[in-house]
């Protein structure tokens, strides 16, 4: 008997947040891992942008298209078009800005309720405040924290630069989307088609030879 193919899904993940906080780094850090100190600077992203990547989570492979998007606030009208499309968000900050606490606070809530009228509740958003190698800003650090825990939301710190804590943001939130996104819809396909081959050994196991046993356990 042949052993079940794994199942492979595919999610979108969207990079939001203000301009040079880090986002095109830390996709390029995913893409390329760390870049040399001889290689030029990237560009300013002008449009969202997009590259293709692949996660294994529980016998199952996700592919994810990973979303850079505009971080200007003149053109941020463009993002609106792929939050329809998220499966999850990364909120990407750069900890080492002094901005005070209240002031950062009210630019998170601004950001997470822009993005959940478009796609709802059910969406992951992950903070991230980046560029950990840097020194961080207490009063900013002390905003983040005081943001996630009132609205229940993860955050992380890391360094796209340097690919502190990459790995660790992108596996929590491909387990997010997996968990609010596909886990009961793949747990309700599992058990229908063990219903459906129960069903079969049930008919060939009476005697009813006429069954046709490629379509009912296929």
């Amino acid at each position: 008997m042949s052993s079940q193919k794994p199942l492979t899904l595919s999610a979108n993940i969207i990079f939001i947040g203000d301009t040079q906080v880090g986002k095109s780094t830390f996709i390029d850090f995913i893409e390329n891992g760390p870049r040399l100190p001889n290689q030029p600077n990237l560009q300013l992203t002008m449009g969202p942008e997009y590259i293709r990547q692949e996660y294994k989570i529980d016998n199952l492979t996700i592919r994810a298209k990973i979303w850079d998007t505009v971080g200007n606030k003149k053109c941020r009208y463009v993002n609106k078009t792929y939050y329809r499309q998220a499966h999850g968000v990364l909120l990407i900050l750069d900890i080492s800005s002094p901005k005070g606490k209240d002031e950062i606070k009210e630019e998170l809530r601004a950001w997470v309720e822009g993005f959940r009228e478009i796609r709802g509740e059910d969406v992951p958003v992950v903070l991230v405040g980046n560029k950990c190698d840097l020194k961080e800003d207490e009063e900013f650090v002390e905003g983040v924290e005081e943001f996630a825990k009132e609205n229940n939301m993860m955050w992380y710190k890391t360094s796209a630069k340097v690919g502190i804590n990459v790995d660790l943001v992108m596996s929590s939130v491909i387990k997010e989307i997996y968990e609010k996104n596909f886990k009961g819809q793949i747990e309700d396909f599992q058990r229908i088609r063990t219903e459906k081959k129960s069903l079969c050994v049930s008919l060939v196991g009476s005697g009813q030879s006429q069954v046709d046993r490629s379509g009912c356990c296929a």
